[in-house]
């Protein structure tokens, strides 16, 4: 019997309506890639995934989503965790009260972006950067006001505000904001298809099995029983298919094909595993560390896997 906790599928699943099925959800997430990302193949995608049996696949032979479409099933899993994270906790840095609507975090987070790029682009020394942030923090609102619209074409006071609060976040060497820092793009590519690799691991076998009954034709020391048959799922031997590498490089190889990866996609996929391979600590919370969205996979895969996803009791 599998069960599913009811509290994790309200407080984390998106439902389009019971009508929908997880395949044509799943194909629905994919099309929106290719709404939001140029030279996007997904039906090339779509056709590669049913040729490597990916929507019959399980995602294990016996411990979370062990049937058929098990693997559909844990990858859409995947993604309602891991877009519910990115709401919650991908926005990199701490909220504050000084962000009174989306509007002026896209004005702070555009002016801060402007003043790194004056230095790192070579435009202006860092110590000019500097000395220009110290002095606008520096200025009252009427200098403020005088200052920025007839140097820097801001034209209403919020926008003032909100460049002041860039260079407040300038010199003290705070982190772009953003509202999220990934967005739906990024999490659909790295959750739904994370796990391709995974659709030619297992393959159907039989299991025989005690089934124990009075009417049982055979006995044993606890009683009587009749051998059974039971379709299960087993490892191929990696000698028997195609293995290019890691599961985690072997996801990015076949996702690549048919959408452009930027680099952190490229580096949460590839890394996906390494927290359970034989891999230096030191490398991995470097690479977590500088890549945030390595993390909200691997939290989103772990909460999946182990308090979402379908499990035998």
């Amino acid at each position: 019997m599998c069960r599913r906790s009811s509290v994790i599928m309200e407080l984390f699943f998106y439902r389009k309506g019971d009508y929908m099925s997880n395949k044509d959800r799943f194909k629905e997430l994919l099309y929106g890639i290719a709404d939001k990302r140029n030279d996007c193949d997904i039906d090339g995608l779509l056709n590669y995934l049913e040729t490597i049996g990916f929507f019959k696949a399980p995602a294990s032979t016996q411990y979370h989503c062990s049937f058929e479409g098990g693997l559909l099933q844990h990858s859409l899993n995947v993604y309602d965790v891991m877009l519910n994270l990115n709401k919650n906790f991908g926005d990199g840095y701490v909220m504050t009260n000084v962000f009174k609507d989306d509007a002026q975090l896209e004005n702070v987070s555009r002016y801060q972006s402007v003043l790194l790029d004056d230095v790192n682009e070579g435009r202006m020394g860092f110590n000019a950067v500097m000395q220009h942030c110290i002095s606008v923090v520096g200025m009252n609102e009427e200098e403020l006001e005088d200052e920025l619209m007839s140097v820097i074409g801001i034209h209403t006071d919020a926008e003032a505000a909100a460049y002041r609060i860039a260079c407040r976040r300038f010199i003290a060497n705070l982190p772009v904001p953003s509202q999220h820092k990934y967005d739906d793009v990024s999490i659909a590519i790295v959750a739904l298809l994370h796990d391709v690799c995974r659709a030619q691991i297992y393959e159907e076998g039989i299991k025989n099995e005690k089934v124990y009954s009075d009417a049982g034709k055979k006995h044993d020391e606890l009683g009587n029983f009749d051998w059974v048959s039971k379709k299960v799922y087993k490892v191929v031997d990696s000698s028997t298919r195609d293995v290019i590498g890691s599961k985690g490089f072997s996801a990015y190889y076949a996702i690549s094909a048919y959408i452009p990866l930027t680099k952190e996609e490229t580096v949460a996929l590839v890394n996906q595993y390494s927290y359970s391979d034989k891999y230096g600590v030191e490398e991995i919370t470097a690479i977590m560390s500088k890549y945030g969205l390595v993390s909200l996979l691997h939290a989103a895969d772990i909460i999946a896997t182990y308090v979402v996803d379908e499990r035998d009791e």
